[in-house]
């Protein structure tokens, strides 16, 4: 009798069984993160032994669940185990030098106090054989970017190197891990002047084409900090460029206490509002022309410029995990508009998912990752059981007509930052050890600021800049960047502003994992079981013992 409670429902929400596919793809590449060996080359045969196991048992329908959960979680683990082995590069193990480093110039961000930080690719060092040289490393320098060569460079300086740093503590931020997927093999720092060499083209179309994006950073970064001063032009230049490495200590940390930090990360808000921001003006404009309007579909024109756009936006700002997470859900709701298609559901945010574990499986065990699709996946889950609609019946008061669409917009912002807030705690709690107080209050302020003013103002730099227009849209973005920056210090400053918490244990955290999905990808009354290990994770400040050092 108590497996047919389950089973009778969950027969009737077959069509959601879809959903679950990216949290076994996430299972997988779990597994293998965790694995106690390197698995045998062979295990890269398994998915598709199932998806051949798949096709020849298609007809038998009581299988294919089990068979495309298994599939789904074997990919995964082929997808971190290819990438793994992709990735393997030299990495230095101990101290060398100061040696003579000769490589091409790739990359150039600007740090605080006018310093900056050099990503060179395929490096030459007289002391190391060829074999064990890393494919790419970091330097430091105490040189402003107006004083820097070009990226694309062949350039020479000298400096110690050291291989990049284990976690400072059991749980801690792996920084070696984050460099061996990214296939950086040291760091260091460089002494004097940086000598130009002989520089010949990139030999991968690849490099000639990211370098192209690369000049257009720095320029960029360039124009704010000649438009603006202080905080303002380096939070404004990470908007522009998506580097935040020149954000100074004290504004990241007002940022971080007043749950502002994820305006600084390029992604949905920022991305939804270049496309919408294409979308909509365009759509008006072709509608000025009733020979257009009456002869063609123009919003799936405006939906389709609006894809490419932010396609540019996205190889602009750099391809990280969010920025990329967020542009695939716009691609696939702007092609949801030109296909006559439903825009908001959580196949979307399924189908979104999928290509970032599949294609760059290390990001799943990010922050990054799991926060940005925790919230979208809490945000769309909302959406799809009404939670809006049945707050606003259960309020027992009417709003005035004439404050009614402040507090349409006011209250959704409200119940977006609260929705959002609930769903990335457990991952706040498992990497930080902090919880923002007052993120609520201050997203209700800077969530309308950066959509309605800095994110136009943004977007028309992008536009103007090559005509040289772009200087007082620069001023428009700093003016409210500054609000921003003011809005989260003084937030920063109140009592308990910043509330740091014990390590969630892993027990805890899959407690939370699981009860959240449970709770957002069901529909039917089932659904509410998921309350219950979210509410267990939530004492797991009673049972844990801070380390003492």
């Amino acid at each position: 009798m108590p497996l047919y409670l389950f089973l009778r429902p969950f027969l009737d929400e077959r069509e959601r069984w879809f959903l679950w596919l990216p949290f076994f793809i996430a299972a997988g590449i779990t597994l293998y993160t965790y694995a106690p060996f390197e698995p045998s080359s062979f295990f890269l045969f398994l998915s598709p032994l199932l998806t051949l196991v798949l096709i020849v048992t298609r007809r038998w329908l009581s299988l294919r669940p089990v068979l495309a959960a298994l599939l789904a979680l074997s990919l995964g683990f082929n997808a971190a185990q290819f990438e793994s082995k992709w990735a393997d590069a030299p990495m230095l193990e101990t101290k060398t030098g100061p040696v003579s480093i000769t490589g091409r110039l790739m990359h150039i961000e600007v740090l605080p106090q006018n310093r900056t930080r050099l990503t060179i690719k395929d490096p030459f060092l007289r002391s190391l054989p060829r074999d064990q040289t890393p494919r790419f490393l970091r330097i430091k320098t105490k040189m402003p970017l107006e004083e820097l060569p070009q990226a694309g460079q062949r350039i020479n300086l000298w400096g110690p190197l050291w291989p990049p740093s284990e976690p400072v503590a059991k749980g801690a931020y792996n920084f070696r891990r984050h460099a061996f997927f990214k296939q950086i093999g040291g760091s260091g720092f460089a002494y004097g002047k940086i000598r130009l060499r002989k520089t010949t083209p990139p030999p991968f179309f690849w490099d000639g084409f990211y370098l192209i994006f690369e000049h257009a950073r720095r320029d960029l970064f360039q124009m704010s900090f000649e438009n603006l001063e202080g905080p303002e032009a380096a939070m404004t230049a990470a908007l522009l460029s998506g580097s935040q490495a020149s954000i100074g200590p004290d504004v990241m940390r007002a940022m971080r206490a007043s749950g502002l930090s994820h305006l600084l990360s390029i992604s949905g808000i920022h991305v939804s509002m270049v496309a919408l921001l294409i979308y909509i003006p365009l759509r008006f404009l072709l509608a000025l022309f009733p020979w257009l309007a009456l002869r063609f579909s123009i919003k799936k024109i405006a939906a389709a410029t609006a894809i490419i756009g932010t396609s540019l936006y996205v190889l602009l700002v750099g391809p990280e995990t969010p920025t990329v997470r967020s542009a695939l859900m716009t691609a696939i709701a702007m092609f949801a508009i030109i296909t006559n298609r439903k825009t908001m559901s959580m196949r979307l945010v399924a189908l979104a998912s999928m290509p970032i574990m599949l294609l760059a499986p290390s990001a799943v065990m990010g922050p990054s990752f799991q926060m940005s699709f925790a919230a979208v996946l809490a945000m769309v889950a909302a959406y799809e059981k009404k939670i809006d609609k049945t707050i606003k019946e259960g309020l027992s008061f009417e709003v005035p007509n004439w404050l009614r669409g402040l507090w349409k917009q006011g209250h959704a912002i409200i119940l977006t930052s609260l929705i959002a807030t609930a769903a990335t705690t457990p991952f706040a709690l498992l990497h930080f050890q902090t919880f923002s107080f007052y993120g609520v209050v201050a997203n209700i302020i800077a969530i309308p600021l950066t959509s309605f003013w800095i994110m136009p103002n943004l977007l028309l730099i992008h536009l103007v800049a090559p005509f040289g227009l772009e200087a007082p849209f620069v001023h428009g973005a700093g003016f409210g960047v500054k609000l921003i920056i003011d809005l989260a210090q003084e937030i920063a400053s109140w009592p308990y502003a910043r509330i740091d918490m014990p390590p969630m244990p892993t027990l805890a955290f899959f407690l939370s994992l699981g009860g959240g999905a449970w709770l957002c990808l069901w529909q039917k009354k089932w659904r509410l079981l998921g309350v219950a290990p979210l509410l267990l994770a939530c004492f797991y400040p009673f049972f844990v013992t801070p380390p003492s050092v």
